[in-house]
This record gives structure tokens, sequence and C-alpha cells, in this order.
């Protein structure tokens, strides 16, 4: 089994995909030359998931007897809330 979160521009993922497997395969390399042959395991870019990550806040922190503070202040992406 693989995880890596591998960041992309936003709006690059179908120029990533039509680079090819192997393409992809020389990125994960080049970034992290530590996962060696593991990423000889991917059978296609299918397999090859996308987080779509999204920056949300709120407008307004407060309003009378609430106040927003912490993680209940803002949304975290899942990439963000593992220390991806």
């Amino acid at each position: 089994y693989l995880q890596i979160a591998f960041l992309i521009p936003k709006g690059s993922d179908a120029a990533l995909r039509a680079r090819g497997l192997d393409a992809f395969r020389s990125d994960i390399r080049a970034a992290l030359p530590e996962v060696g042959n593991a990423v000889d395991t991917i059978p296609t870019l299918d397999d090859v998931k996308k987080l779509d990550v999204k920056l949300n806040r709120l407008r307004r922190w407060h309003t009378d007897g609430l106040l927003c503070i912490g993680d209940a202040a803002h949304a975290m992406s899942p990439a963000g809330g593992v220390g991806i």
C-alpha cells in the first residue's frame, strides 16, 4: 500500500494525466527519491486520486453570545488535518 500527497497547481490534473503514468512516476521519484521503486506498484493513473482542496473562512468570527476560535473558525482540508 502506498499513499503519497503530491501537490500540483490547481487545474493541472488533466495535463498531469495527459503526460502519462511513466512521467507521473518520474515526477514522484524526483520529488521523493526515498520511495524508490514503490511507485512502480501504481498500475494506472486511474488509481491516482485527486483531492481538491478549498480554503474556507468565516466572514465574521463572532456574534452576540458566540465566538469561533481554533478549528471552529475555519475549515480544515483532510490533507491539512493530518499534517500533510
